[in-house]
């Protein structure tokens, strides 16, 4: 008998070869029989040489089988792939039929598997929910950053003319504009990051689980904030690359 089966309850025991010699004419016999304690069944893994005990139980499980917390329990593993909610129902089938126990109660079970999947499937809808307020979020922000760079085109003609003047090609021009706007939208990123990385530290404080912060999501935060930055930048940038220099200067 393990650690194991006392941490997880496992219904086996270990009796005693002069108990054993009794019930079964010789010790080895008794190893894979079933015996049954207070409404639960226990099976005989092993025969120990001692005369003051006849059996060892785990104790949390006798505890619980005596005061009628726990009944008997089986655990069953599949293979991948295969139709866990048939086999289950087949083995419940099979119990009803002629455990050993099926007169004192009724057998039930649980599928994991399926408790799992709808878990999966509210954090897989929560996850779809947060994206989409994000995706608002991006482009309120975006159409934001858009406005901010037509007013900075605006205002800063004469400085795009004097650039022109002096050699300076209307693709340098869209490239400082659009650099500009990704470094607006880079810098609101990296903002936005420390403030998550900090509210998830301090929720971690209050769940019993860890939040993360990995090196993908990171990656995710600037690649998504350079994205908006280039594509509700180009359009400025592109007004003022097409800004006329003789139009500048009259």
């Amino acid at each position: 008998m393990t650690t194991y089966d006392f941490e997880v309850k496992n219904p086996v025991m270990l009796m005693s070869d002069k108990l054993a010699t009794k019930m079964y004419t010789t010790a080895a016999n008794a190893v894979g029989t079933s015996v049954t304690v207070q409404q639960t069944t226990y099976t005989v893994i092993g025969v120990y040489h001692n005369k003051a005990a006849d059996a060892r139980l785990p104790k949390p499980l006798y505890l619980n089988s005596s005061t009628g917390k726990q009944g008997n329990g089986i655990k069953l593993t599949f293979k991948p792939g295969a139709q866990v909610s048939v086999g289950a129902k087949q083995a419940l089938h099979q119990l009803k039929k002629s455990g050993s126990h099926h007169r004192d109660g009724r057998y039930e079970y649980i599928d994991m598997g399926k408790l799992l999947k709808g878990i999966s499937k509210s954090i897989s809808g929560i996850t779809y929910f947060v994206a989409a307020i994000a995706g608002i979020s991006l482009f309120i922000a975006g159409i934001g950053v858009m406005n901010m760079m037509y007013i900075s085109v605006s205002e800063r003609t004469q400085e795009i003319g004097v650039r022109l003047a002096l050699g300076a090609t209307p693709k340098n021009i869209m490239m400082q504009f659009l650099l500009e706007a990704i470094i607006l939208t880079v810098s609101g990123g990296v903002i936005g990051l420390v403030i998550g990385t900090s509210v998830a530290a301090v929720a971690s404080m209050a769940m019993p689980f860890r939040a993360i912060v990995t090196p993908a999501s990171v990656a995710l935060a600037f690649g998504v904030s350079t994205a908006v930055g280039i594509v509700f930048g180009l359009l400025p940038a592109k007004q003022a690359a097409n800004k006329n220099l003789i139009d500048i200067l009259r």
